[in-house]
């Protein structure tokens, strides 16, 4: 009725204080959502649009990243549908759960930030993370602007281990920070930059005599500038 949206007894409008009662209704939802950010670590924009898929992996592994699971597999297991990937269940295989889950990421998707953990490396692939909770610190990978050997960025699975198109750099050629060589390093790659520009360097170490194979060691982020490039493709 008309007089509803006017002035009611004593001045109020009765229209006023449904608005009002809405306003504090949303600021007690935003409060809501706030807090299960808080407490999960998702961003209130990917709670509230959220669809499965295969990008933006690294920032998705990192809602896992604290997750504690009775069985080790569930730490894989619980990300499958965040991913949208098929992966058989099969308890008892323990860590080879979640290399398992990384494979099948890397065999459908050419989200680089895969890469971006710290920590330990699965006992099956020194370029894969051995659990989520690798992912707690990433160095926010952002692009990966940088020269590739046959310019095909591609990093895919062979029989003896995961095949990446990148610029070599051999350490003995540059004035590297003593600790590099002190893991055994013989040379890096850089993977890309962060948002603030600086590079993600990949450390690398020679595996036996062969020329191309490598195993990652850690990565980093460092303003090394003005490398004279090296390219190869390489097994890591």
């Amino acid at each position: 009725k008309e007089e509803n949206i006017g002035e009611g007894h004593g001045g109020k409008s009765k229209h006023s204080s449904g608005l009002r009662k809405e306003t504090q209704d949303d600021t007690g939802e935003k409060s809501l959502w706030s807090t299960i950010e808080q407490i999960t670590g998702i961003g209130i924009d990917d709670l509230l649009n959220f669809e499965p898929g295969l990008y933006d992996i690294g920032k998705r592994m990192t809602w896992a990243s604290n997750r504690k699971t009775t069985r080790t597999e569930d730490m894989a297991y619980c990300l499958i549908g965040i991913f949208d990937v098929n992966l058989s269940i099969a308890y008892g295989e323990k860590e080879k759960a979640f290399y398992r889950l990384q494979v099948e990421i890397l065999q459908n998707s050419d989200d680089k930030t895969l890469f971006d953990w710290q920590g330990g490396a699965s006992k099956y692939n020194s370029m894969l993370a051995a659990s989520p909770a690798c992912f707690s610190t990433r160095l926010d990978l952002h692009t990966l602007e940088v020269p590739v050997a046959g310019g095909d960025p591609a990093f895919t699975l062979t029989s003896v281990g995961i095949r990446a198109s990148l610029v070599v750099h051999q350490m003995d050629q540059y004035a590297v920070p003593e600790s590099w060589k002190r893991q055994g390093a013989t040379a890096f790659s850089i993977l890309g930059t962060s948002s603030n520009r600086r590079h993600i360097i990949m450390i690398l170490g020679k595996i036996g005599k062969a020329h191309s194979q490598y195993k990652r060691l850690e990565l980093i982020a460092d303003g090394l500038s003005n490398l004279s490039l090296e390219e190869g493709a390489f097994e890591i």
